[in-house]
């Protein structure tokens, strides 16, 4: 597991093609469904059909790309269909080919939806307009490969090749061919061989029909790694065994639950981009490859400019700084040979600090910290993260930790084959003793080595793997204002303390009473729901536009015909629902003004959280 799988050495040239490839994305994606009977069937959980759900994910993986890369292609392929388009082989339907995005295809998803719901005598519904092969074809899934193929590769004069192309594929169907049958299975290995060559990955969905999915075959063919755990093999039996057995792999034998079809599809459409990639140190015997990408990012506001205008030009006005000595403020400034670096032990601004609380570093000292190597007989390990152990994520980790943004780590087989399997175990082991490891080690060469925390994501939330917080120095930490800061005589230190403590006790029952994220025991939000809302506002307007997506003409005249009060609610409701976080506040808003004409708890505690506030301000 500590060998390495290929030479550390490489050109430049490959460094330079692959992040090319990370940053020039222009990515396909296939969604290939297999027609049968209970896939068509409408679901006792809201009315709907498997079939329909996908199209609706579909439609708002569109809609998401739109936004975030607009020159994405999709295409929408049927297998085992009644119905053959020219050209390909018996059972595959290819309702557009993979393309670009453009207006007909998103037209034609809207369309399919839409007419579904209407229920007209116009329209046929979805379960009559695909249907199902009365007579199996002899390897559906064969031909389906061999199709995808085909079209990933095309050469077209209007836009370039796919470098990144994934195809999600969404059965309910555990015997794509017999299991006796030698010929057809090498067939289906060789073909998903191919694709794998050329780097087209199969994301399947299995969709579980009632019945349980038997996910031995498909294991076996598509090369996906399960442990045989206990249970009945049904749907909710694997639920809570979902991406974990097989965290970090591509695919996964769990057929998906309805809700989470959606989920599942931009969880495998999201395009990470490497920020970083280092070895893992679990001992001088083990280590493992881990890459990490940069999930979340903070906008900051960009620093201005002074420009200086002039009669035909603006350029920027130029600005000098130079250091002076204290004792020679009238002779030429410092030399840069004088500067040394130092670190500040304490509040540099607080009246007790003195030139003794200083710690000046010399070139050697400097240098050691700066080329940190774990093991100074490779020249390589300059960037590393080394475990030292494990420990509560109650001790281990808080809230006023995390000052940075923290990047998310995958394993990397490229460099050290068993680290997926490796990193599965490690997260099983902390998710389930609650705890988190404690790791020393350099991101960058440039960097500056430093503690971090390996805090594995919660299950229920996006992405799922671990998080690497940086772990701050003491000299970092901001303690709770003392008691003394807020200005109040010595004499009474001993009230404060429990006037404080109370207005502590207060704020956390307030906060405890909103519930900003609905789910199973949870108080707190994830920012994945909160949608962007001017971005949202706008291509709204662009998507009713070009979809040509009109108002209901009887809603506008009786929008009209309302009272102005009426009027106004309305309004207030249309700019809910287009904006995420303003419909949050008001619903904690709305809470609040329950409770007081109620008299409630939260009412009371509000009233009580002013009064202590008061005594401090």
């Amino acid at each position: 597991m500590s060998n390495s799988a290929q030479g550390s050495s490489g050109s430049q040239d490959q460094q330079q093609q692959s992040i090319i490839t990370d940053y020039n994305i222009h990515e396909g994606i296939i969604f290939a469904i297999e027609l049968t009977d209970s896939l068509l069937s409408p679901i006792s959980q809201n009315g709907k059909s498997h079939l329909e759900i996908i199209l609706e994910s579909l439609q708002q993986s569109m809609a998401h790309s739109i936004i975030t890369l607009p020159n994405t292609g999709y295409g929408l392929y049927l297998f085992n269909s009644k119905r053959t388009s020219d050209g390909l082989n018996d059972g595959i339907e290819r309702i557009f080919p993979v393309g670009d995005l453009n207006v007909k295809v998103m037209r034609l998803v809207y369309d399919l939806i839409e007419e579904n719901k209407k229920g007209s005598a116009l329209y046929n519904p979805i379960n009559e307009r695909f249907k199902p092969r009365e007579e199996r074809v002899k390897n559906p899934l064969y031909q389906l490969f061999q199709t995808i193929r085909d079209d990933f590769l095309e050469k077209k004069d209007s836009q370039k090749l796919y470098n990144q192309m994934k195809v999600f594929l969404f059965t309910d169907n555990d015997q794509p061919v017999r299991h006796d049958d030698v010929r057809e299975k090498n067939l289906l290995r060789k073909v998903y061989n191919d694709l794998d060559d050329i780097h087209i990955n199969i994301h399947p969905m299995f969709l579980n029909s009632g019945a349980g999915f038997d996910k031995t075959l498909y294991s076996e063919l598509l090369k996906i790694e399960y442990e045989d755990e206990e249970g009945d093999g049904t749907e909710e039996g694997d639920e809570g065994k979902e991406d974990t057995a097989n965290l970090f792999h591509g695919a996964n034998t769990t057929p998906v639950k309805v809700e989470n079809i959606k989920d599942r599809i931009i969880k495998g459409k999201e395009i990470k981009r490497k920020a970083f990639e280092v070895p893992l140190i679990f001992s001088d015997s083990l280590t493992v490859g881990v890459k990490g990408y940069t999930i979340f990012s903070e906008q900051k506001k960009v620093k201005h400019k002074n420009l200086y205008e002039g009669p035909t030009f603006v350029k920027n006005v130029h600005s000098e700084r130079r250091l002076i000595g204290a004792e020679n403020t009238k002779h030429a400034g410092v030399e840069v040979s004088e500067f040394v670096k130092v670190f500040e032990f304490g509040d540099s601004k607080s009246p007790n600090f003195n030139q003794q609380d200083i710690i000046v570093f010399d070139k050697d000292a400097i240098d050691k910290l700066n080329n940190y190597n774990p093991d100074p007989a490779s020249s390589d390990s300059k960037t590393f993260l080394k475990l030292l152990g494990f420990k509560p994520t109650q001790f281990g980790l808080r809230y006023t930790h995390n000052l940075t943004s923290c990047p998310f780590l995958t394993p990397n087989e490229d460099i050290y084959k068993g680290s997926s399997k490796t990193l599965t175990a490690l997260y099983n082991s902390l998710v389930k003793q609650d705890k988190v490891g404690i790791l020393f080690g350099r991101l960058r060469v440039s960097g500056t080595p430093s503690f971090y925390a390996l805090l594995p994501s919660k299950h229920s939330l996006f992405p799922q793997g671990f998080f690497l917080v940086r772990l701050p120095y003491l000299d970092e930490l901001r303690n709770y204002p003392g008691v003394d800061e807020w200005g109040l005589s010595k004499d009474v230190d001993e009230v404060t303390d429990i006037t404080y403590e109370k207005l502590k006790s207060y704020t956390k029952s307030i906060l405890h009473s909103f519930v900003l994220k609905e789910g199973e025991k949870s108080i707190g939000y994830d920012p994945m729901e909160f949608r962007n809302p001017a971005l949202n506002r706008h291509f709204k307007i662009i998507q009713d536009y070009v979809l040509q997506i009109g108002q209901d003409q009887d809603q506008s005249q009786d929008h009209e015909a309302l009272p102005e009060e009426a009027r106004q609610a309305r309004a207030l409701q249309r700019e809910l629902d287009q904006d995420d976080t303003l419909k949050k506040v008001m619903g904690v808003r709305g809470k609040i003004m329950d409770s007081v004409l109620s008299q409630g708890q939260l009412a009371g505690d509000l009233r009580s959280w002013n009064d202590l506030y008061n005594k401090f301000s």
